[in-house]
């Protein structure tokens, strides 16, 4: 599973959140530095209460929730967080955690579509889909979400990485070529090509031999 995502875990609140809620939030990075993740919690519960329209405050409770093995307490937070931010990509890709956690396939899968609808250039949001996908046994589904995101100019390495590893271990070599190419026209025959052609040679000579048949070298 991806991890849970947000640009301030604990962020300081405006002037207009008064000195006694920062205190609190203080506090609380405090209560988290030590390990005790229950009290933090309490610390934050208490902070959302007094500003209840915070989203990044929402979203700090709902992640020390998550860390607490609080699922429950973090949709809660989460839900809040969205419908005061119904474009938040950090909101909409933790909700799409918690629902995942919690073994709520639809409402997971409808999570990741809304982040792809909310930025359909994120190439990290269509790689977390794929992720997603593959680990329901949904592969078709998983291929065209990697193969969406590794086209999109921000496509990191590690992106084609958990392309290429999804589509040898699936056995698809066309699509695995199809993406090297691409991924070479972008960062060049580096280290991670030769690591991935590697495993591709491979994966082809074991599918061969199975097959009672030699790899073609032509």
């Amino acid at each position: 599973m991806t991890k849970a995502r947000t640009k301030s875990p604990l962020p300081r609140m405006g002037t207009d959140a008064g000195d006694q809620i920062q205190t609190i939030i203080n506090k609380a990075s405090q209560e988290i530095s030590a390990g005790r993740l229950d009290t933090a919690a309490s610390l934050l519960k208490e902070a959302v209460d007094r500003v209840p329209d915070s989203s990044e405050l929402l979203t700090a409770a709902a992640l020390l929730s998550l860390q607490a093995g609080d699922s429950a307490d973090a949709e809660i937070y989460l839900l809040k967080a969205l419908r005061l931010s119904p474009s938040n990509k950090d909101v909409i890709h933790n909700l799409a955690l918690v629902y995942w956690s919690e073994g709520k396939t639809i409402a997971t899968r409808d999570m990741f579509q809304r982040l792809v609808d909310v930025d359909p250039g994120d190439a990290d949001s269509l790689n977390d889909a794929a992720v997603f996908e593959d680990q329901c046994g949904n592969a078709r589904d998983a291929t065209t979400a990697f193969r969406s995101a590794v086209i999109l100019p921000g496509a990191t390495r590690k992106v084609f990485e958990n392309c290429f590893e999804f589509l040898l271990r699936i056995g698809d070599v066309v699509s695995f070529r199809s993406v090297m190419g691409t991924y070479l026209s972008r960062y060049g025959d580096d280290d991670v090509a030769h690591k991935w052609q590697d495993e591709a040679a491979q994966a082809t000579t074991i599918s061969s031999a199975a097959a009672g048949k030699e790899p073609c070298n032509g």
